[in-house]
């Protein structure tokens, strides 16, 4: 069985498609919930923030991404978490 992470991140990449769904809808409520609690690291997936912001193919939406409101704080922690470790 697929855990919840993986099903909203699956959800997260088809949103990326700009017929699909809004780019607010689709990336920055699932991209929210899967920053909150280490969800991003899918079970083991990922350990470096990075490295999962780039497999999400964001490249036209990474600017807007890296300034969100929202985003841009809980990648600020992340980013400083890892580098303290």
């Amino acid at each position: 069985m697929k855990s919840i992470e993986l099903e909203i991140y699956g959800r997260l990449t088809e949103g990326v498609h700009p017929a699909t769904y809004s780019f607010e809808r689709a990336c920055i409520g699932h991209l929210e919930w899967l920053l909150k609690e280490d969800r991003w690291k899918l079970d083991g997936e990922y350990d470096d923030v990075d490295a999962f912001l780039e497999s999400l193919k964001l490249d036209g939406f990474r600017i807007v991404v890296e300034q969100h409101k929202r985003i841009a704080p809980r990648l600020k922690k992340l980013r400083r978490q890892r580098a303290a470790a």
